[in-house]
């Protein structure tokens, strides 16, 4: 009962470091060598994202970092490209599945430097940490923003240009509740109750 415990204590400890990203820098190290932390316009990554993807192949997200950490593109068939913060250069290159890229709408009207320029009288003068491209259901930009508590969101309309606060996604709770973490936590809960439990039964020395 106790080694079941531990056992379960040991896989939810290692799915938490999977699941949180820490153990990235160790299982993929050149995604992670940066050479500095100073930052390019964003146009200079989404242009060295998309010459490294196929041909129309478009993009969904770009992630700047918070510290020495590599830029990250997310593309619209799921493939994840990393960058050098100072300098664009392609790092690794995860690829993903060209299927997802099928049903993706057309290609975005508004250059990124109109959608940034928007957006920022909105934030006063927040940090930019994240970007998505306009698709599925949801036809704006959205931009998030650094700051306190969960920072500031911006919509930006694709079409006309205006940029409009967006109110804090209530459904994010929700999400972690069905997301990996829940049944991370439930096997942490599960190993520690066996632990003890074995502990509990083990035969008192006479």
């Amino acid at each position: 009962m106790k080694r079941l415990g531990l056992l379960i204590l040991f896989i939810a400890a290692a799915a938490a470091l999977w699941t949180s990203g820490v153990a990235d820098p160790w299982i993929h190290p050149a995604r992670h060598r940066v050479s500095g932390t100073g930052l390019l316009p964003l146009d200079s990554y989404a242009d060295a994202a998309a010459r490294a993807l196929p041909a129309g192949t478009g993009l969904a997200r770009l992630t700047l970092p918070d510290g020495r950490a590599p830029v990250t593109v997310e593309a619209t068939d799921g493939s994840l490209i990393y960058l050098d913060p100072p300098t664009a250069a392609v790092l690794d290159v995860e690829p993903g599945d060209p299927q997802d890229a099928a049903a993706r709408p057309p290609l975005p009207v508004l250059p990124l430097t109109a959608v940034l320029l928007a957006a920022r009288p909105l934030v006063n003068g927040a940090p930019l940490r994240r970007i998505d491209w306009p698709g599925g259901h949801a036809p704006d930009w959205t931009l998030r923003f650094a700051g306190r508590g969960r920072g500031a969101t911006v919509k930006v309309a694709d079409d006309t240009g205006t940029a409009t606060p967006a109110r804090a996604e209530r459904a994010s709770v929700a999400r972690a509740a069905r997301g990996p973490w829940a049944w991370i936590g439930a096997a942490a809960v599960l190993g520690a109750a066996l632990v003890a439990l074995g502990l509990r039964r083990r035969p008192k020395r006479r």
